[in-house]
Protein backbone atom coordinates (compact mmCIF):
# COMPACT_ATOMS: atom_id res chain seq x y z
CA UNK A 1 0.00 0.00 0.00
CA UNK A 2 1.49 3.33 -0.99
CA UNK A 3 1.42 6.30 1.32
CA UNK A 4 0.91 9.81 -0.02
CA UNK A 5 3.40 12.28 1.43
CA UNK A 6 2.53 15.88 2.13
CA UNK A 7 5.68 17.56 0.80
CA UNK A 8 6.31 21.24 0.08
CA UNK A 9 6.54 22.43 -3.53
CA UNK A 10 10.24 23.09 -2.95
CA UNK A 11 12.84 21.48 -0.72
CA UNK A 12 13.67 24.86 0.82
CA UNK A 13 11.74 25.95 3.87
CA UNK A 14 13.88 29.05 4.36
CA UNK A 15 12.14 32.38 4.74
CA UNK A 16 13.44 35.95 4.42
CA UNK A 17 14.06 37.65 7.76
CA UNK A 18 13.32 41.32 8.45
CA UNK A 19 16.80 42.32 7.25
CA UNK A 20 16.52 40.34 4.00
CA UNK A 21 18.74 37.41 4.98
CA UNK A 22 17.29 33.94 4.61
CA UNK A 23 16.33 32.09 7.79
CA UNK A 24 15.84 28.33 8.04
CA UNK A 25 14.11 27.13 11.22
CA UNK A 26 16.04 23.85 11.10
CA UNK A 27 19.36 25.72 11.22
CA UNK A 28 18.26 27.53 14.36
CA UNK A 29 17.43 24.18 15.94
CA UNK A 30 20.48 22.13 14.98
CA UNK A 31 23.46 24.39 14.14
CA UNK A 32 25.00 24.30 17.63
CA UNK A 33 24.74 20.50 17.89
CA UNK A 34 26.23 19.98 14.43
CA UNK A 35 29.05 22.45 15.17
CA UNK A 36 29.89 20.58 18.39
CA UNK A 37 30.03 17.28 16.49
CA UNK A 38 32.22 18.74 13.75
CA UNK A 39 34.51 20.38 16.34
CA UNK A 40 35.05 16.97 17.97
CA UNK A 41 36.50 15.65 14.70
CA UNK A 42 38.10 18.70 13.08
CA UNK A 43 41.70 19.73 13.73
CA UNK A 44 42.31 22.86 15.81
CA UNK A 45 43.73 24.67 12.80
CA UNK A 46 43.58 24.12 9.09
CA UNK A 47 41.44 24.64 6.05
CA UNK A 48 37.94 23.42 5.37
CA UNK A 49 35.57 23.74 2.46
CA UNK A 50 31.90 23.91 3.30
CA UNK A 51 29.61 23.24 0.35
CA UNK A 52 25.86 23.43 -0.14
CA UNK A 53 25.52 25.91 2.71
CA UNK A 54 22.02 27.01 1.76
CA UNK A 55 21.28 30.02 3.95
CA UNK A 56 24.82 30.02 5.37
CA UNK A 57 23.56 29.91 8.95
CA UNK A 58 25.42 26.70 9.82
CA UNK A 59 28.79 27.92 8.57
CA UNK A 60 28.48 31.08 10.69
CA UNK A 61 28.11 28.91 13.80
CA UNK A 62 30.98 26.65 12.63
CA UNK A 63 33.26 29.68 12.22
CA UNK A 64 32.51 30.83 15.76
CA UNK A 65 33.03 27.34 17.22
CA UNK A 66 36.28 26.65 15.30
CA UNK A 67 38.14 29.95 14.84
CA UNK A 68 41.36 28.17 13.83
CA UNK A 69 39.76 26.74 10.71
CA UNK A 70 39.77 28.81 7.55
Amino acid sequence: MSRRLNLPDTASVAHPSDDGRMFAPSAARNAADIAALVADHAPATGRALEIASGTGEHVIVFASAMPGMI
